[in-house]
């Protein structure tokens, strides 16, 4: 478990302060939360009649109160998965996102396209991953169509997940190396969740090269 003094990225005397917003990532992605404050003797069962209670830290969501106890707020915040809320912030500019030639494609990659891209846009690059021996997930070797994508791409993939941690126990860990595409799309919509939980796969892979898709397509 973490010690209290790990809470120094936020340069206060307490670890929160009542009002402020935090990102917290205890799950799949990372949300927004808002800390109500800190009850030393929660009870967590008001039928119970021995009244059991432990400390907790309170935060209020978009999906209503949430109470973290003491020991799993320390957990997170050791792991790095809570952080001070930053109006500008978006997990885009976490990612170490390079610019290459598209012969220095390596395995184990993704491709993003910051804002999304047209299926069409995409035709020249697919045909140099199909001849690189990449092939896609169900449809095998050929190119994608509008007739296959619904919205704009906006990654494409071929990875190996970390399946060893339990949020990803159920992704494939041989996509990189069986060389298989799989992709995302973005279906215009003004609710960017989707796109920022794509984002936090990413993020939690670090081994994973992630690249400038919007690039990548100006050099083929």
């Amino acid at each position: 478990m973490a010690d209290l003094d790990d809470f120094g990225w936020l340069d206060l005397d307490e670890p929160f302060v009542v009002g402020a917003k935090y990102y917290i990532k205890d799950g799949n992605s990372w949300e927004l939360y808002e800390y109500k404050g800190f009850d030393p003797k929660h009870v967590v069962d008001a039928f119970d009649k021995d009244k059991k209670s432990y400390p907790v830290h309170i935060f209020k969501t978009k999906y209503g109160t949430s109470y973290k106890s003491v020991p799993y707020v320390e957990e997170l915040v050791s792991r790095n998965l809570i952080k001070p809320y930053e109006e500008d912030f978006n997990f885009y500019q976490q990612l170490n996102i390079k610019k290459i030639n598209p012969e220095n494609l390596k395995p184990n990659f993704v491709i993003v396209f910051k804002n999304g891209v047209n299926v069409q846009d995409t035709y020249e690059l697919q045909e140099r991953l199909l001849e690189m021996g990449y092939t896609w997930y169900h449809i095998g070797r050929r190119l994608l169509t509008d007739k296959d994508v619904n919205g704009n791409i906006f990654t494409i993939e071929s990875v190996n997940w970390d399946t060893s941690n339990p949020l990803y126990s159920r992704m494939n860990a041989t996509f990189g190396d069986r060389k298989v595409l799989m992709l995302s799309t973005l279906d215009g919509s003004e609710d960017n969740s989707n796109k920022e939980r794509r984002l936090n796969f990413i993020h939690d892979h670090p081994k994973v090269q992630v690249i400038d898709g919007d690039d990548l397509l100006s050099k083929i």
